[in-house]
């Protein structure tokens, strides 16, 4: 069975502070849709703007909406070390049982350099760990060689590639096809369709959040052998992912869930408010879906 999950954004309420009311709608969108698996602080979180206190509080906002039923993944990324394992270990006390992990990031590292840090982290805690592979913003990528002794040493239990290089992607599923259990999940909204045919276990999706039901029906065609009904979805998505990465990523999403009823506030500063012309295009793109059908 295909893992989906949604790649939260943070809600803000009208003080621009995380919104647990934001959450729970938000969560509730997702879980009538079909959606159980939820991100908590990732990119699409804007986890760099927060600081560690939000960071707990939406963890809390999302726990404490949720049930033995979700799924759910909380990213405790940061460029210093002692802020990670501060997260880590808040997750621990909640129960948590997996984070998404990237390597720190601004600083340029060597391969034995992001190794050493897995082997740390991993020494440090029992949590489920997914490598997160984001180099475009962290400056410091997951190669799918390094990604292999991560899967082999039993320093990672997964990975979650939003590099958006598909050949890296394939490559790395080749070089740990033979490692049980280790999860190769995708997280470029793009790619999902193909990824997920050559092997991916799941997808981790910032678009989720504005059409999960697509994706639903996406997984369960492919998991029924639909592969021709899965292609069609795919091509569908890729207006609404196209649409969301209008402005900076990732304001168009807070409003195109306005549009859709489910309100989160804005996005935090300093992304920009988006003008009168591009929310306009933004509901147009909603306009041309059937959402009764896909959300």
């Amino acid at each position: 069975m295909l893992e989906l999950y949604a790649a939260l954004i943070t809600p803000f309420d009208e003080s621009g502070k995380p919104s647990q009311t934001g959450f729970k709608e938000l969560t509730t969108y997702l879980r009538n849709s079909g959606v159980r698996g939820f991100v908590v602080n990732g990119t699409t979180g804007l986890f760099p703007y927060l600081n560690l206190d939000e960071r707990r509080k939406c963890i809390d906002y999302v726990l404490n909406e949720s049930d033995k039923k979700d799924n759910v993944i909380v990213c405790v990324g940061h460029s210093n070390y002692n802020h990670i394992m501060e997260l880590i270990e808040y997750c621990e006390r909640k129960g948590v049982e997996t984070i998404l992990l990237p390597p720190p990031y601004y600083i340029k590292l060597s391969r034995e350099e992001i190794i050493e840090f897995y082997k740390r982290v991993r020494s440090e805690t029992s949590l489920k760990i997914i490598a997160y592979n984001i180099p475009q913003l962290t400056n410091n990528p997951l190669t799918p060689e390094i990604i292999s002794v991560l899967a082999s040493e039993r320093l990672t239990d997964g990975v979650k590639d939003t590099s958006g290089v598909f050949q890296n992607f394939q490559k790395t599923i080749i070089l740990t096809e033979k490692i049980k259990g280790f999860k190769r999940i995708i997280g470029d909204d793009y790619l999902t369709l193909t990824s997920l045919i050559i092997g991916g276990d799941g997808a981790i999706l910032g678009s989720a959040n504005i059409v999960p039901g697509l994706w639903v029906k996406l997984s369960n065609y492919l998991n029924s052998g639909g592969i021709s009904k899965a292609v069609r979805l795919q091509k569908e998505a890729c207006k609404i992912i196209d649409a969301m990465f209008l402005g900076s990523f990732p304001s168009a999403i807070y409003y195109m869930l306005k549009e859709l009823k489910v309100n989160c506030g804005l996005p935090r500063f300093p992304l920009r408010r988006l003008s009168e012309e591009e929310i306009i295009y933004l509901k147009n793109i909603l306009k041309s879906f059937n959402l009764d059908e896909i959300t």
